[in-house]
């Protein structure tokens, strides 16, 4: 096994996005912008504009593809991250109700 496959525990590749993102706290208003490097379905590497000390649990919007994701952090350092996500929904019909506030966010990052 080479070293990239044992330092690689993942059950999912990751793709790279380096697309922006948003980190949106639990009170639903509070929020720090970042950039989302690589993602698969499970998870996602972030870099954040400065050292940041993030909760346990939050919000990440993925901008680009208009998806919501509840996160857990697996490891961070500095300016990055490693996301978990418990939970995904794509911003349309299928998002449930207690996930509205995730609209206007998008919003308010698709109109810049």
């Amino acid at each position: 096994m080479n070293s990239a496959a044992a330092i690689n525990k993942r059950s999912e590749a990751r793709k790279g996005v380096n697309g922006r993102g948003r980190i949106v706290f639990a009170d639903k208003i509070a929020f720090l912008e970042c950039t989302i490097l690589d993602a698969s379905p499970s998870g996602a590497h972030i870099r954040l504009g400065r050292k940041t000390a993030l909760p346990s649990q939050f919000y990440l919007l993925n901008i680009r593809n208009r998806t919501v994701h509840t996160a857990t952090i697996a490891w961070s350092n500095a300016e990055h991250a490693g996301l978990r996500f418990t939970e995904s929904y794509v911003l349309g019909s299928e998002l449930p109700t207690d996930f509205d506030f995730m609209r206007k966010h998008w919003l308010e990052c698709a109109t810049r």
